[in-house]
């Protein structure tokens, strides 16, 4: 791979991608690159969901697109802005569907939710009544709240080795199984060693 610094501040690495390296002597990034900083918003109306725990679910979304800026510029008073939690079954098929009202500059929301349910979150108005979605996130399923059982999920065969040493033998490599009873059995070596 070639590395070569143009002119300009430019560094090219020979596959044709280009990027602006810092200035050498002052460990400071060069002019120009003031420019490529992140953008605070994407003028795009978005909404995503977010597993904190088994029972809570961060709801983060940014409201700059045309659809929102539709309903804040023609019904600002008149709406009130929704998100929608969509409990889903199995099939993808709608159970439940509870709304909170939120305010749409917050940018987040916790909702409290099921372990192991499965759900949707839309964002919308709520207008005359009636619930206008301007966004949605994919399907969410919450982790469960409780541990593992033999019966729910499948042992690993793979083991974790120690060292036993038997009097007069040498050090032997034992497989000590992970799942359920990995404690018990690494007990159980310490007890009899």
């Amino acid at each position: 791979m070639i590395k070569s610094e143009d002119t300009d501040g430019e560094e090219s690495h020979g596959d044709g991608a280009k990027f602006r390296s810092k200035d050498s002597g002052s460990g400071n990034v060069k002019s120009g690159d003031a420019d490529n900083k992140m953008p605070k918003k994407y003028s795009m109306d978005h909404v995503a969901a977010i597993p904190k725990s088994p029972t809570s679910l961060f709801v983060y979304w940014e409201l700059s697109g045309p659809r929102s800026k539709y309903y804040q510029k023609e019904y600002s008073g008149e709406v009130e802005w929704r998100l929608s939690l969509i409990n889903l079954d199995e099939e993808g098929e709608i159970n439940w569907v509870s709304e909170v009202k939120i305010a749409p500059d917050a940018g987040n929301h916790y909702l409290r939710v099921q372990p192991g349910n499965r759900y949707r979150v839309e964002l919308g108005v709520k207008l005359g009544g009636v619930f206008h979605p301007i966004c949605h996130t994919r399907e969410r399923i919450m982790p469960s709240d409780t541990p593992s059982s033999a019966e729910r999920g499948a042992q690993v065969s793979a083991g974790i080795y120690a060292e036993k040493k038997t009097p007069g033998e040498e050090k032997q490599r034992e497989s000590i199984p992970l799942g359920l009873k990995w404690q018990e059995n690494i007990l159980k070596g310490m007890r009899s060693s």
